[in-house]
């Protein structure tokens, strides 16, 4: 199987060059230290890259990228529906889980800003590559971005099968959601399956404005 075809972020990214969707700057939210946004830029290295993460552990990480790469810049908050503060749950420095009432353990506060204001104080060049890896914040999110939204080309969004105890969108109900705005369901890569039970629990769902020419292609070839 060719490259392309495969449902991992590389192929994804693949698919990315080949759909002609122009974007001049790329929205990690959720970043962490930086690892999704190493394999995009080293296929698209050259769009301004904005990196939002809640954890100060991973500065250094989103330092060492700066350096590597000066079209990078970031911004340590979390990004929600309203700016001032949220919980975040810090039992895992990966786990990235964000929500306005407080946690039963691990609870820690940390500092919110709206995508919208974050897009204006930085000056963030639209039309915009946005990605969510946010464990279910989504909604919120996109609540404090519909600036930004309005002027996203494509937007990759972590998305579950199954309710995990606090509101989260499934992966059908973002559909709708994104369809309202004016996207469609473009692609999907990285499916997971939980030890449980060998259940679908989660992939990366691709939109593009539902405008995009491919829409209109008819046929298979």
């Amino acid at each position: 199987m060719e490259t392309w075809q495969t449902p991992t972020l590389a192929g994804f990214l693949e698919r990315l060059g080949r759909y002609r969707i122009e974007f001049r700057t790329v929205i990690d939210v959720g970043a962490s230290n930086g690892l999704w946004t190493k394999d995009v830029i080293a296929r698209f290295p050259a769009p301004d890259y904005f990196l939002v993460e809640a954890r100060r552990e991973h500065e250094p990480g989103l330092q060492a990228l700066q350096r590597v790469h000066p079209n990078v810049r970031y911004a340590v908050c979390a990004a929600a529906d309203r700016a001032g503060e949220v919980h975040f749950h810090g039992g895992d420095l990966f786990g990235g889980l964000a929500a306005h009432e407080p946690f039963r353990e691990h609870d820690l506060v940390v500092p919110a800003r709206t995508l919208d204001e974050l897009a204006r104080t930085y000056a963030l060049r639209p039309p915009f590559f946005l990605k969510l890896d946010t464990h279910g914040f989504e909604e919120q999110i996109l609540a404090g971005g519909p600036e930004v939204l309005a002027n996203t080309a494509v937007a990759v969004i972590e998305a579950y099968n199954h309710r995990m105890g606090f509101g989260n969108l499934l992966f059908p109900e973002l559909c709708a959601k994104m369809e309202g705005w004016g996207f469609r369901c473009l692609d999907f890569f990285d499916p997971l399956y939980r030890p449980h039970d060998g259940a679908f629990w989660q992939a990366d769902f691709a939109f593009a404005r539902s405008t995009w020419p491919g829409f209109a292609h008819p046929s298979y070839l």
